[in-house]
C-alpha cells in the first residue's frame, strides 16, 4: 500500500514536468501573431537561430554576415531571426530589419523564450548576450553554438564539413 501511495505521488510530481517539456515557447511576429516554436525536424534541412538586439552594436556591424548567408540561397538551410525587444521598442526591431535588408524571417521575445530555447537545446543557462547562433543539423539536434559573430563563409563550412557525433 505504501509502495502505490509512493507511486501515485511520484507520478502526479511529475506530471507538470513532462506537461512543461512537451509545452511549445511562444514567440510573436512583428505583427504581433503569437507563433509555437519547437525545435526543428525538418528532415533535409538545417535551421541557423539567431538572436539579435536593435541596440547590440555587435549585431549591427556584423549583420552582412547573416545577411550574406541568406542571400547566397543554400538550399538546405534556413535563417530565422529572434529580435529582443521591449514592448518600447519594436520600431527599433522594424528599423534595424529595413537598415540592413533582412529578409528571413524575424520574431520578437523578451528574452524569456530564448532562455527556454537555449536551455532546452545546450543544457546550459543563456546570459542574454547578442547575438547568440544555435546551428539545428536535419532533424532537429543542435549541432554547434556561438556567443558572438559569426561569418558567413564559416556557417557553410561547418555544414559542409560537420558529420554526427
Amino acid at each position: 500500500m505504501v509502495h502505490r501511495i509512493l507511486l501515485i505521488v511520484g507520478l502526479l510530481l511529475l506530471t507538470p514536468i513532462a506537461m512543461a517539456q512537451e509545452t511549445p515557447v511562444q514567440l510573436r511576429e512583428l505583427s504581433g501573431a503569437i507563433v509555437d516554436w519547437q525545435r526543428p525536424h525538418e528532415k533535409d534541412g538545417w535551421l541557423l537561430l539567431k538572436v539579435w538586439s536593435p541596440d547590440c552594436r555587435v549585431c549591427h556591424e556584423t549583420a552582412h554576415e547573416v545577411v550574406a548567408l541568406d542571400k547566397q540561397g543554400a538550399a538546405n538551410l534556413r535563417i530565422l531571426g529572434i529580435a529582443l525587444h521591449h514592448d518600447d521598442n519594436v520600431s527599433a526591431v522594424r528599423d534595424f530589419i529595413r537598415q540592413h535588408q533582412i529578409e528571413f524571417q524575424n520574431l520578437l521575445d523578451d528574452g524569456s523564450s530564448v532562455r527556454d530555447i537555449y536551455k532546452s537545446a545546450t543544457g546550459n543557462f543563456w546570459g542574454g548576450w547578442t547575438p547568440t547562433f544555435l546551428l539545428f543539423a536535419p532533424g532537429g539536434k543542435l549541432a554547434a553554438k556561438n556567443i558572438g559573430p559569426v561569418r558567413a563563409q564559416d556557417v557553410v563550412a561547418f555544414i559542409h564539413n560537420y558529420s554526427p557525433p
